[in-house]
């Protein structure tokens, strides 16, 4: 599984992928992450979102 994590207005977000599909957004911190197309993707729509855009 890869996953990438980032800071939001809600607190630390973990958006995890598997076999090309999002699997699990958590509220915690991930180290050693492996980032993603999708992941990085799925990150920028969430924090375009999260601004009103």
């Amino acid at each position: 599984m890869s996953s990438i994590s980032f800071s939001s207005p809600l607190g630390p977000l973990t958006v995890v992928e598997e076999n090309g599909a999002i699997v699990e957004l958590d509220w915690t911190t991930v180290k050693g992450q492996t980032e993603t197309d999708l992941l990085i993707q799925t990150r920028d729509e969430l924090l375009r979102f999260f601004d009103g855009k």
